[in-house]
């Protein structure tokens, strides 16, 4: 009797559990699709480098200061910048960097308080800077605005023409997580070297001393008659 009504029981239970699981799931279908809002994340339309320069004419003999800056990152907010491997590359025939100028800023930490670790190397037409932040992601988070200036160098003018100053990603940049941010382009800036001047051709040379010829004649007569 017992082991009847036991397990009379059990089947009245299990029956109870089916019926209650069968009602959940009916609920789940009837009720609209969750839909999850994930906090903004710029990572999608991806973070943009920029190059500036702080002139936009310079002699042979005189300097530039050439800034990257960076943009699309959150203010204040996720994605923030935790790491990057970058070459700024120029033109060595135009322009000459100034060894020891470049200046990294301490958006991802200051390096000298071992918040965060910079290195640079400088080559012939690039110098390459890789900056690896040693915060903690709210740290480096609070640090950090939407946009921003990576690093300052110096270059001097060596000679003529167009300069262009451009942007190496040499591996992906790295958010206050490690996670890769999408790079969505890069803006590079041309600085000129001085200006060309156009010497005469040796037909136009002879034209413009013909004339100056003729009118020095032609002073001379008016001075004889005179």
């Amino acid at each position: 009797m017992c082991r009847l009504l036991c397990l009379a029981t059990d089947t009245t239970k299990r029956r109870s559990a089916s019926t209650a699981l069968f009602l959940l799931g009916l609920a789940a279908l009837a009720a609209p699709a969750a839909t999850t809002t994930d906090p903004p994340d710029l990572r999608g339309g991806g973070a943009t480098l920029e190059v500036s320069a702080s002139e936009a004419l310079v002699n042979p003999g005189e300097t530039v200061e050439i800034t990257v800056s960076i943009t699309g990152l959150g203010d204040a907010a996720p994605p923030s910048l935790g790491t990057y491997d970058l070459s700024l590359v120029f033109d060595p025939a135009v322009f000459a960097y100034e060894m020891g100028s470049l200046e990294p800023t301490d958006f991802l930490g200051d390096g000298d308080l071992a918040e965060a670790l910079y290195t640079v190397s400088a080559g012939a037409g690039d110098v390459e800077v890789v900056a690896l932040s040693l915060l903690t992601p709210m740290q480096l988070t609070a640090l950090q605005a939407g946009s921003f200036e990576l690093f300052t160098a110096t270059f001097t003018a060596i000679g003529f023409g167009d300069g262009v100053f451009d942007l190496v990603a040499n591996g992906p940049l790295g958010d206050e997580n490690g996670s890769e941010i999408a790079l969505a382009g890069v803006v590079p800036v041309t600085v000129s070297g001085g200006s060309v001047i156009d010497i005469p051709t040796s037909g136009s040379v002879g034209l413009a001393l013909m004339t100056l010829l003729l009118l020095a004649g032609g002073v001379l007569v008016l001075r004889r008659a005179v």
